[in-house]
């Protein structure tokens, strides 16, 4: 993994119940200095949901621009 390696700051962002959310803790977890927000997942069997940025604008644009 790389990612150890990156010398500038990064902002992680994950979802509970995102297919991909343990490789994201996972990179966050191996990148020093990064930053990190968790957003909520969406409501139990609720079908249909893709990715945070479509499904949570305020929280997500909250977390890039308290990151930037």
């Amino acid at each position: 993994m790389l990612l150890p390696l990156v010398k500038v700051p990064l902002l992680f962002g994950n979802v509970l119940g995102d297919n991909q959310y343990d490789l994201t803790k996972r990179a966050h977890e191996a990148t020093a200095g990064c930053e990190y927000v968790e957003l909520p997942g969406p409501e139990p069997d609720k079908p249909g949901w893709v990715g945070f940025a479509t499904q949570y604008p305020d929280e997500f644009a909250a977390a890039l621009l308290g990151f930037l």
